[in-house]
């Protein structure tokens, strides 16, 4: 089985502080568990959606890589572009989140990276970090309209336990920046790690056939494979320091 891990930060904090208290169940709606966990030094809580997707992961994580078309199944996910491929396992993109009325609309530039490490169980885990400190120069690209997010770190995990059934978690902790509704608060809470991982279920679906290139490149379990499969590079102790 494969068990593959994504982490996204744009500001790292602390993994002390990361699990610092536990999970508390919200809600549960179509397979998929949504919870919530407060952070002692944030002033919002981390939310976290969980749900089966019948997928191996990589087609999955096609998915996901595909800056491109996050728009089409990210929960209230506006533009969308990747500025910089840096490499096959690193990229830089702009993301827009789209708020309820009257609250403004929401940017963030995020930085993702791919590793790869295999424990002493054979686990598989792929670890992408965020990181928009860097790029003050791609910030605020549309500074009159949006409000610039200061702060945001999450995951993708990915564990696979059957031939086509992966286990995705989504987590994410921001500073979406300005103030917020108490009302707006709780509806993101619950709302959108549901229907963030109820529409990547569809995505994945619809998509099926069409990663074809990505699959034979990475996928080590890509039917009738020639040759070996691009892995990304596994986590150096310098990309493990960047988590804490």
């Amino acid at each position: 089985m494969k068990h593959i891990f994504i982490q996204i930060s744009i500001l790292l904090m602390s993994l002390q502080s990361l699990f610092a208290s536990p999970w508390v169940l919200l809600r549960t709606e179509d397979e998929i568990k949504v919870s919530e966990r407060k952070e002692d030094d944030r002033e919002l809580p981390s939310f976290k959606g969980e749900g089966l997707v019948k997928s191996r992961p990589f087609p999955i994580l096609a998915v996901l890589a595909d800056g491109t078309r996050r728009r089409e199944w990210m929960h209230r996910s506006g533009e969308t572009k990747v500025l910089k491929q840096v490499s096959d396992f690193e990229a830089i993109s702009y993301q827009q989140t789209i708020a309820p009325w009257p609250v403004s609309d929401r940017e963030v530039i995020m930085r993702t990276r791919v590793f790869m490490r295999k424990d002493d169980k054979g686990f598989i885990e792929l670890v992408a970090t965020f990181d928009g400190e860097k790029h003050d120069d791609l910030r605020k690209l549309n500074a009159d309209k949006f409000v610039w997010m200061s702060y945001l770190k999450g995951y993708w995990h990915l564990k696979q336990v059957g031939p086509e059934e992966t286990i995705v978690t989504y987590m994410v902790n921001t500073d979406p920046g300005g103030s917020l509704p108490d009302w707006l608060i709780n509806r993101i809470t619950r709302d959108l790690p549901y229907y963030t991982i109820f529409y990547l279920r569809e995505q994945v679906a619809k998509t099926k056939g069409q990663y074809e290139s990505y699959l034979k490149k990475y996928d080590p379990q890509y039917p009738n494979r020639e040759g070996d499969a691009l892995i990304p590079p596994p986590l150096s102790e310098d990309a493990l320091k960047r988590l804490k």
